[in-house]
């Protein structure tokens, strides 16, 4: 009789799920380079099996279908993309759907707040693209100066869900903010879904979803831009969103000079202020955008900018011996930081 009674107080305590083998959290990794944005992407979290499948179901899906979304150059049929409405919308007023309205109005809102970042530019930007995709020369001055007369938000109009353009050769491009808002809708979607812990790395594009499930520092590196094996980390203990600029992700030569991806709108040339900039901040969008804007504007500026701003910090990479003072000296590269970051900066 004892023995029947200790094995009913045993079942009413225990949940079914022990009864049946418990699903413990473990720590689960996956990389992808089929999911969109043209880049290599990780996903890691700590969580049972079956939560980590729902959770990658969420990335994995999110990504590709933005990607189609935000993507300029490829038509996708029954899509009103970014490729269509800069082939379709002049004069011609192209619905589109809420995600791509919602990116569209959060680049120009944060245009207001710095003019180096700005969408409208896309003639220009597009130039430089095809430029870059053959590889073997670079604009001309002429094409450069021909391309500023289409960019300005004048030229764009939105009305509910429909936008149209008022100039023919007039373009957007969200190439400087997509991969960053794109990976703070999924953080939000997760943390919906319960998941605090993790991380997303859209390449150069990290979103910290949490603490480390063994409570221990996150340490995440920033690339050296010469290809040498040392870099600089930094140390974080909670949810962050670190998203980096440089001149080394996508860029060809010409006559032994590089040219990268990231163009200063003040000079039609790719900018040349310094190698890269990391921007640290709670939301990913934000931080894509301040990172464009910042490699395209001077140390001493782009720190006045990020000084006046709350909960934002920043690290630049610069060649050696253009600005005085570093946080930081890397054996071409001087390091400059804002102030609250510095204590978590070393070198490796």
């Amino acid at each position: 009789m004892k023995k029947h009674l200790i094995l009913y107080i045993l079942l009413c305590i225990l949940p079914l799920s022990c009864l049946y083998g418990c699903a413990k959290p473990e720590t689960f990794s996956s990389t992808y380079s089929d999911i969109g944005f043209d880049t290599v992407i990780t996903f890691k979290a700590t969580c049972t099996e079956k939560e980590y499948k729902n959770y990658e179901t969420i990335v994995k899906e999110t990504f590709k279908e933005y990607d189609t979304y935000f993507d300029q150059y490829t038509e996708y049929e029954g899509l009103n993309n970014v490729w269509y409405l800069n082939h379709h919308a002049y004069n011609n007023p192209v619905e589109v759907n809420d995600v791509l309205l919602d990116c569209i109005q959060a680049s120009l809102t944060l245009n207001e707040m710095n003019a180096n970042f700005d969408i409208t530019y896309g003639s220009l930007l597009h130039i430089w693209h095809t430029y870059r995709e053959q590889g073997t020369s670079i604009p001309s001055q002429e094409e450069i100066q021909q391309a500023y007369p289409h960019a300005g938000k004048d030229k764009l109009v939105i009305k509910g869900n429909t936008i149209t353009y008022l100039d023919p050769a007039f373009k957007i491009d969200l190439g400087g903010i997509a991969k960053g808002y794109t990976c703070q809708k999924i953080k939000e979607k997760l943390n919906a879904e319960g998941l605090y812990n993790g991380f997303i790395n859209a390449g150069g594009n990290i979103v910290l979803l949490g603490p480390k499930a063994d409570g221990s520092d996150w340490a995440i590196g920033i690339q050296n831009p010469n290809g040498d094996s040392t870099g600089v980390y930094m140390t974080f203990k909670d949810e962050c969103a670190i998203v980096t600029s440089g001149d080394y992700q996508r860029f060809y030569e010409v006559d032994d000079k590089r040219y990268h991806h990231i163009i200063d709108l003040k000079t039609g040339y790719p900018a040349t202020y310094c190698r890269s900039v990391t921007i640290i901040t709670n939301d990913s969008t934000l931080a894509d955008f301040l990172s464009t804007a910042l490699f395209c504007m001077s140390y001493e500026d782009g720190k006045a900018f990020i000084d006046s701003l709350d909960g934002v910090e920043a690290v630049w990479m610069i060649d050696k011996g253009k600005v005085s003072s570093p946080a930081l000296t890397l054996d071409s590269l001087d390091v400059f930081c804002t102030e609250g970051i510095k204590d978590q900066l070393f070198i490796g």
